[in-house]
Formats: C-alpha cells, sequence, structure tokens
C-alpha cells in the first residue's frame, strides 16, 4: 500500500504529474488572453490614424490601460523605427511589436548578450535555422575576439542563393543601438560581413565600429549578399572593406531584389572604373558636398558636429565610441 500510495503520490506531483500539467494549461490560456489583449490594444491604438495606422508610444500605452486595466504593470520601449517592445512586468512576459502591428511573442524572441551567444546564434543560422519570424536583439556592445565567420553562408560552389546547400537568416535581428567591435574576416570566399547572406530578413540599429573585412567579392560591413527585399536599416560601418574582385561597400557588399535604391551617395574617386555610377538613385558628392548631405536625408541622420564620422553625416543614435 505504501509502494502504491507513493506511485500515485508522484503521479500527481512529478514533472509530468496531472497538477504540473495542469499548471502549464493554465499558464499558456493565461499567455494567450494576454496576447490577444495585446493585439485588440495595437488595433485600438492605429484606428486613431486609420490613414496610416501608425502606432504612437502614447496612444499605445493609453490602449493597454484601457484593455487590461489601470492597475496593469507594463512598460514600453519605443525603438524609434516604428516598432516597440512592450514589457508585462507582472507576469515577466516581453512582445516585440513591428511597424505594421504585428507581435513577436516572448517564445520567438532570443536576447544576444556575449560574444558567446552571438557564435551560438550564428552557428544554429549556419546549421539551417533560418529564425524566419523571430525577433533577436542585442542588450550589450560585443567585442569579438577571434577571426568571425559569418552569419549565413553563400558556398563558393553555388550560383544561387537559394540552392540547399546554402544557409541564410530569415527573422529580425535587432542592435538595439549597440556596436560590435573587431570585426575582422581575412577569406577568399565571397559574401562576408557580420551576416553572410539575408534573405528577407531585417538587421537595423546597429553599428560596425571596427575590424577589416577582406575578401573576393560580395563583402560589406552588415552582409555582404542580401536579396528577397531583405532590409538594412539605421546601420552604420567603419570596419575597413576589401574586395579583391569584385561587389564592395561599407554596409551591404550585393543587393539584390532588395527595391529601388534612394538617398545613396558616395565620395568621388574612391570607387575604381566609374562602378556604381549607373545605378539608378545612386550619386557621387565631392566631399564639401557629401558632409553637407544630411540636410535632405531626414531625420534618421544629422551633422557629424563632434567629428565622430570625420565630419561626415552620422545616424541620430551614434555617439563618441
Amino acid at each position: 500500500m505504501l509502494i502504491l500510495a507513493g506511485v500515485t503520490i508522484a503521479t500527481i506531483t512529478g514533472d509530468n504529474g496531472i497538477l504540473n500539467r495542469a499548471s502549464e494549461s493554465k499558464e499558456k490560456t493565461e499567455e494567450a488572453q494576454e496576447k490577444e489583449c495585446l493585439e485588440l490594444a495595437i488595433t485600438s491604438s492605429q484606428i486613431e490614424d486609420v490613414n496610416t495606422l501608425e502606432i504612437t508610444e502614447g496612444r499605445l500605452s493609453d490602449a493597454i490601460k484601457q484593455q487590461f486595466g489601470n492597475n496593469k504593470d507594463f512598460s514600453i520601449t519605443d525603438n524609434e523605427d516604428g516598432s516597440f517592445l512592450v514589457s508585462m512586468n507582472d507576469t515577466q512576459r516581453m512582445y516585440y511589436i513591428d511597424d505594421t502591428g504585428e507581435i513577436v511573442d516572448q517564445n520567438k524572441m532570443l536576447k544576444i548578450s556575449t560574444e558567446n551567444d552571438l557564435k551560438t546564434f550564428r552557428d544554429n543560422v549556419n546549421s539551417g535555422n533560418t529564425y524566419e519570424g523571430y525577433y533577436i536583439y542585442l542588450s550589450n556592445d560585443i567585442r569579438i575576439n577571434e577571426e568571425w565567420n559569418p552569419i549565413g553562408k553563400y558556398d563558393a560552389t553555388s550560383s544561387n542563393p537559394d540552392d540547399s546547400i546554402n544557409r541564410f537568416f530569415s527573422g529580425i535581428f535587432d542592435g538595439s543601438f549597440h556596436k560590435i567591435y573587431n570585426l575582422n574576416i581575412n577569406a577568399t570566399e565571397k559574401s562576408k560581413g557580420l551576416f553572410g547572406l539575408i534573405k528577407g530578413g531585417t538587421v537595423k540599429n546597429l553599428g560596425i565600429d571596427s575590424g577589416n573585412i577582406s575578401s573576393n567579392s560580395t563583402v560589406g560591413g552588415i552582409v555582404g549578399y542580401a536579396y528577397n527585399n531583405a532590409q538594412i536599416i539605421n546601420c552604420y560601418n567603419k570596419a575597413n572593406i576589401i574586395s579583391n574582385d569584385r561587389y564592395a561597400g561599407g554596409i551591404v557588399g550585393y543587393a539584390n531584389n532588395m527595391g529601388d535604391i534612394k538617398n545613396n551617395y558616395f565620395l568621388q574617386n574612391t570607387v575604381n572604373d566609374g562602378n556604381g555610377l549607373d545605378i539608378e538613385g545612386v550619386e557621387t558628392k565631392n566631399e564639401e558636398e557629401l558632409k553637407k548631405i544630411y540636410t535632405v536625408l531626414g531625420n534618421d541622420f544629422k551633422e557629424d558636429t563632434n567629428n565622430i564620422n570625420n565630419g561626415y553625416p552620422i545616424l541620430q543614435w551614434q555617439k563618441v565610441s
């Protein structure tokens, strides 16, 4: 009888017991209800501006209070690109809301705090995880202490980025206004940068603050090869870029099927053989013109008054290293 009682108790209270499963079921139900209320709050905040469906921090905050009540403990981080992070402090859940109002919940959010975290994420992508539908974000500046193997790879034997041998990133990578230091790559294969290959993904709010990246082709600070409407937003690069053959850029080495290019400028006499001049939306400027171009680039850029970028325009979030 004692043995049977012990087995019965273990069945009820163990890791796979009835009480534990009931608790997990309750938690999932509460999480689903929380997400549903947040979706209603987002819709409510968008309705106030039906012409653009733009979400603002103030309207979103008011709508959350209306849905959950004034006693709900939450905080909102405005990413300043139309997206938001909402932390439900009482339930310890976090949600990412993109600029269209779509939600990525905590189950598909990945925080990267260290070089090892970044390498683990890189290894997962290079093993076939595209992270499509995921939101990955940095919580610290990261210094890389060894030669970098890019996130995503375009195999040397392949001529089509969609070939099964290749590995690409398709999620959202948010630098959260942090920096990567010592991004060093010395290779001969194509598609080198922090990211090697991005398909339809997004990288934003990130700075490459130092490093040297050299390869034969498709070399860029943020990404070597980007395609299928990939987006690179609010990023900068200070690493030196060298391509021994073709296709090099400070941010992106090669962009394929990424929409019309606009507001793209480069310093005259810095590109060999006139490359780039035949691309619609790309213009060359002399030094004086390029340093003043911030006046037409919009609110994301500002004048380099502290000589962070040798007097050339900088992003609003950039600070002295």
